[in-house]
Formats: C-alpha cells, sequence, structure tokens
C-alpha cells in the first residue's frame, strides 16, 4: 500500500483542490464531488490520529458521492471505478501541465480508493528547456519510479552490450558515428538546443488469480489497452472478479530494444537524452523536449494524437492500419511462427513547441527494426530508392511526412522490405490538446 510521504495542512490542501477544480476539472460535477470526498476522508482520518488512512469501500462512495442506493451492487455497476480511473487521469495531466508548480501532488494508486500525497520534487521555478531537462535528468537518476526500472534495466543492458562490442580496450572505437545525422532527415535534431527523449512503447496488460492452480497470470490482450477498457471489461464480465489491476507491469518489446542501437549513431555526445515509457510520457515532455518514438502501434500512449494529422488510422482492438477513406488496410500478423507480412510506419512531424517528433512503429518486432534500420544508416537513406521515392511524393522538405513499410518476415525476423506509401502529415490537427 503506498503511504503519504508528505500530509498538507487543510488549507493547503483546500486551496490546490480550488485550482483542481477550476482548470482540470472544469464542469464536471462528479468528479469535483469524487475529489473532494476522498480528500476530507484522508484528511480527517489524520486529524483523528489514526496511524494508517480509513480507505472508503466502493459501496461508500457509491452512495455518498453518486448517491446511489444502499443496495448498490459494484459488480452490475462501475460508475465508481470508471470514475476513479477518469479522475486518475485528470490529476496526471494536471500535474504535468498547469499544476507543474504545485508544491505536493496528489495520486490515486490503482487498486484502491485513497489519496495519496507526496511532496512535488519535480517543481520547475524556471520555465525554459534547459531548466526542465535539469530536472528530469533529476528525476532519473535522483530518484527512479519502480515503473521506470524495466526500462532503464534494459537501456542499461544494451549500452553496455554495444560498449563490450564495439569497443577494446586500450583501442579507438571500431563503430564511428555515421553520416546518417547530418541527413536532412535528421538535421534538425543535431541543430537543436532541445533536450532528446527517446520513447519506448510498452504494453498494457493485467493480471488474474487462478484459484484452481493457485497461479497469478500476466495477461495480454488486444481488446484491453488501457484502465478504462479493464474496467468496462469487468463491469461487462463481473464473474472475472479474479482479475487484479494492482499488479500490472510495463512490458517493453524485443523489437524496440534492439531499435535503440540505430538511435544511438544519431545522438550527438554532448546531448542530454532521458529515456521514458509511453505511457508515462506527457504534455510537459511533449512540449519540452524533441522526442523518439520505438515501440508498437498499439502502445503509443499520448503520441496516438498524432494520427488526428496522419492519412492512417490505427484499431487497435483488431490491430489494423487502415487509411481515411479504408481504401487501404494492413493487419497485424497472426501466426509469427512461420512467414508473414509485418507493416510499419515511420513519421516526421513538428511537435507543439517548434520541436521534432521522430516515430517508428510497426505490429511487432521485424517492422520496428526494420523502420529504424532503414531511417537511420548510409547506404538506404544516400539510395537511390530513397531519393526517387521523395521526389515521385514531394516530400523534399523531409518534414512533416510519414511512410508505410511492407516487411516480410519469418520467426519474428525481418527478411526485406518495401515503402508501400508516403505522403504529407497535417502536424496543425495534432497538438491542438497540447497548445
Amino acid at each position: 500500500m503506498s503511504e503519504n510521504s508528505y500530509l498538507p495542512s487543510k488549507q493547503e490542501a483546500q486551496a490546490q483542490l480550488e485550482r483542481i477544480n477550476s482548470s482540470a476539472l472544469g464542469r464536471s460535477k462528479n468528479q469535483q464531488k469524487l475529489l473532494e470526498y476522498l480528500l476530507n476522508r484522508e484528511l480527517e482520518s489524520k486529524d483523528d490520529g489514526h496511524s494508517e488512512s480509513y480507505i472508503p469501500k466502493e459501496i461508500e462512495i457509491a452512495i455518498d458521492v453518486f448517491g446511489k442506493s444502499s443496495d448498490f451492487n459494484p459488480t452490475d455497476d462501475s460508475t465508481v471505478r470508471v470514475n476513479i480511473s477518469n479522475l486518475r487521469k485528470k490529476l496526471e495531466n494536471y500535474y504535468s501541465s498547469k499544476g507543474i508548480k504545485e508544491t505536493f501532488v496528489i495520486t490515486i494508486p490503482i487498486g484502491g480508493y485513497r489519496l495519496v500525497f507526496k511532496k512535488n520534487t519535480e517543481v520547475n521555478p524556471v520555465n525554459t528547456a534547459s531548466a526542465s531537462a535539469r530536472k528530469e535528468d533529476k528525476a532519473l537518476t535522483g530518484y527512479l519510479k519502480p515503473t521506470y526500472v524495466l526500462v532503464i534495466l534494459l537501456v542499461v543492458s544494451i549500452v553496455v552490450n554495444l560498449f563490450l562490442g564495439f569497443y577494446d580496450a586500450g583501442s579507438t572505437p571500431k563503430l564511428a558515428k555515421t553520416r546518417a545525422k547530418t541527413h536532412l532527415l535528421w538535421a534538425d535534431l543535431e541543430s537543436s538546443t532541445k533536450p532528446i527523449m527517446v520513447v519506448l512503447g510498452d504494453i498494457y496488460n493485467f493480471s488474474e488469480f487462478e484459484e484452481s492452480l493457485n497461479r497469478r497470470r500476466t495477461i495480454l490482450d488486444t481488446n484491453v489497452n488501457s484502465d478504462d477498457d479493464l474496467q468496462q471489461y469487468l463491469a461487462k464480465y463481473p464473474e472475472a472478479s479474479n482479475i487484479t489491476m494492482g499488479f500490472r507491469q510495463k512490458l517493453v518489446n524485443k523489437g524496440s530494444v534492439i531499435a535503440l542501437k540505430n538511435i544511438f549513431n544519431l545522438i550527438d555526445d554532448k546531448k542530454r537524452v532521458n529515456y521514458r515509457i509511453a505511457s508515462e510520457l506527457t504534455v510537459y515532455h511533449l512540449r519540452t523536449f524533441d522526442i523518439i518514438y520505438l515501440g508498437p502501434l498499439n502502445a503509443m500512449g499520448i503520441l496516438e494524437e498524432y494520427f488526428k494529422g496522419s492519412h492512417f488510422q490505427v484499431d487497435k482492438h483488431n490491430l489494423v492500419l487502415a487509411n481515411d477513406d479504408l481504401t487501404k488496410r494492413y493487419s497485424s500478423p497472426q501466426n509469427i511462427t512461420e512467414s508473414y507480412i509485418d507493416y510499419g510506419l515511420f513519421a516526421k512531424v513538428d511537435g507543439p513547441r517548434n520541436n521534432k517528433i521522430y516515430i517508428m512503429s510497426g505490429f511487432s518486432d521485424p517492422s520496428i527494426m526494420q523502420v529504424s534500420w532503414y531511417m537511420t544508416n548510409n547506404t538506404d537513406l544516400w539510395s537511390k530508392e530513397f531519393e526517387t521515392l521523395i521526389s515521385d511524393y514531394q516530400l523534399s522538405s523531409l518534414n512533416n511526412f510519414e511512410m508505410i513499410f511492407k516487411v516480410p518476415s519469418m520467426d519474428g525476423v525481418d527478411i526485406k522490405h518495401k515503402i508501400i506509401y508516403a505522403g504529407t502529415v497535417d502536424s496543425s490537427a495534432i497538438w491542438t490538446s497540447a497548445e
């Protein structure tokens, strides 16, 4: 159970509550009532001298906040769970944007109905990219949140292996920095004064306890890609009461990690680089960093906003990439143990604050690896194929555009590629919510 590391006074809590209500919750009276109720219960339990906070039950919240009757049945009515999930997300968005300078933050740990207060160690009094980057660096090095540990370990593992593979003791590096970073495609990243953030897509999963086997199992379900999806599933199938949200992990696929090797060749040694998983990406990061995304199409987090300006949309439930008029539909491979066709996406677009966002994605590992390789190596970037493609599709600026790759694969390994589509992207339609 998460414990409060900081307990604000009633005056501090009330003042912040008013700020949250006026900006993050807006006209949502239910959300306002819910937050005020949970806040009062948390503070009252401390005033009463309890060593541990009182955790309100779902039925208590249903009756006290939403006016449900005493015969309220949580298995038939998901009102409380859905509102808690929505409130949790709105709080996260508030502290990553308008509330970034609050002295303390309020969180709702997944799996419970209590508030947790924490001192905001990421308060940023200086509104500059460099100061923001120093805070970001401190957040990743001074203290590591548990959800970052897996990604950091993976990154460290890759870096160590690259070092051992490309360096001999007492010798100069075998792998020189490639010319790829000087190509027009990556020149903006090279000349930018903004820090870089490499984002790895993490796959949503949950767990269930199987009593007959006395085992807890991790579940990956293409129809469940968020807390809201899971809440809706539980509401529809109340018999699935053995599913627990509190045992989630952040899973990063192999292709994303391998693709990191290609990205390292683009980044100048003097550049400040941060790493984050997509589910932890916020509006603050979108406005502050040049971003490189590596990962599956259904694990992009807030970067899914990209598709507002794209000619394609992703059906995350059926794993289909389709264009606006549905004349082109590309499906995720069903059987990856034999030969199959995978599809990948590359995009480069303007971010909301004069920054650049690069996306290298696909349905599975082969497409992510192939896209990242093709778009970062000298041979392909300066090839006749690429030059002809850019000319044919009139993409000479190499900005605000997207490309679709067809990637024949076998047993999880990319064999070759074919670029089957290229076109422009309307970046002005993408970041309306991040301005």
